[in-house]
């Protein structure tokens, strides 16, 4: 009962205290307009650029073969050595080919003083044919009646045919004199040629890379020997857009960056035609190299279009929508949602159509606003 009693003495409490609460009334505020941060729309002349990582390259590069086969002489360079243009950098025995040229240069002389000798000798022969024709007419004048008469007619008639096959074939060998010295020339400086590459010789101020032979080994007509490289001048290989290749040009001067430092460049080859699977166009730039080295990573600053008095905005002005790009112009007061289209990106800057220049805009936070929202300005 005691316990019955506490619990009714509980609710009564409960009762009294909200029978005697006081009556809560609503009071109502206005809300006040927001503060915007606004800017205005400016003319700029914008120069785009596109900045590419690229990889170092030496400009000239060479896989030396020698052309004739031999047993390898003499080493004469290392990896890494710095050699200079025309230098010496491997040999093969040459023994065969040396006498190679002078059996070639012996058989170029026996064929001159052959040629001299035939026309010595037909200058004779023509004149000793001249005295066999007279002769021949003397005895056909005396007659061939008598067969000793007879027999000098046969006689001289036969002296003189052998003369004329004598003088035929010497005028021959005096007419192709030519081609055969001609032939001998040749084949003497194929053999000096051949003496010749039995030398590697470097073709340009370079630093070996590689030397694949060594002293002993056999080579075979070919096979590759010595790679070199050159780093006085140094190539960046890249794959840019179309449009980006529209504002370029062969020789064009770009600017280089790598470790916090600068690099003057130029544009030595730009494709005209893009690769049919990217679509890219292969661009190559040349920098000197001698403060830098191949393979370092390097960015490249490439100028795009110029637009000159763009009308521009802040990138964070810009309302991303399904697609389409709106930003909130101030009129009177309150916020007025527009469509507006985005030319380019440049920096932190949008140029863009389809805004007055002047016209005051929400210059961030816009996707917290609203069309139609008050709002106060206030210049950031």
């Amino acid at each position: 009962m005691r316990i019955l009693a506490v619990f009714a003495g509980s609710l009564l409490i409960i009762g009294l205290i909200f029978l005697s609460r006081p009556e809560i009334q609503a009071e109502l505020r206005e809300l006040q307009p927001r503060v915007v941060a606004a800017v205005a729309v400016e003319h700029r002349n914008i120069q785009h650029t596109t900045k590419i990582a690229g990889k170092l390259q030496p400009s000239h590069t060479a896989s030396l073969r020698f052309e004739v086969a031999g047993r390898v002489k003499r080493r004469l360079v290392e990896p890494g050595q710095r050699v200079a243009a025309g230098q010496a950098l491997l040999e093969v025995d040459n023994g065969d080919y040396l006498d190679a040229v002078t059996e070639n240069r012996a058989l170029l002389h026996q064929e001159i003083s052959a040629i001299e000798r035939d026309r010595a000798l037909l200058a004779l022969e023509e004149k000793e044919t001249a005295l066999l024709e007279r002769e021949l007419e003397r005895l056909a004048k005396l007659g061939r009646e008598s067969l000793t008469s007879k027999s000098h007619y046969d006689e001289a008639e036969q002296r003189l045919i052998r003369q004329q096959a004598e003088v035929a074939r010497l005028r021959h060998s005096v007419a192709t004199a030519t081609v055969r010295r001609l032939q001998r020339e040749a084949t003497l400086k194929r053999a000096e040629r051949n003496l010749d590459r039995t030398k590697l010789v470097s073709p340009f101020d370079a630093i070996v890379n590689r030397v694949l032979l060594e002293e002993g080994d056999y080579t075979a007509s070919g096979q590759l020997a010595i790679d070199l490289i050159q780093v006085r001048e140094l190539d960046v290989y890249l794959e840019i857009p179309g449009d980006l290749a529209e504002t370029l040009a062969l020789n064009q001067a770009v600017d280089l960056s790598a470790d916090g430092q600068k690099f003057p460049g130029r544009i030595v080859a730009l494709a005209f035609d893009p690769d049919p699977l990217t679509n890219t166009h292969a661009l190559r730039i040349r920098v000197d190299g001698a403060t830098l080295y191949p393979g370092k990573i390097v960015l490249v600053e490439l100028p795009g279009r110029f637009h000159a008095q763009a009308k521009v905005i802040p990138v964070t002005a810009a309302l991303e929508e399904y697609g389409e790009s709106h930003v909130f112009v101030i009129r009177q007061g309150r916020l007025v949602k527009q469509a507006i289209q985005v030319i380019a990106q440049h920096d932190n800057l949008r140029i863009v159509e389809g805004l007055d220049v002047g016209t005051m805009i929400v210059a961030r936070d816009v996707a917290a606003y609203s069309d139609g929202q008050e709002v106060v300005v206030k210049k950031p």
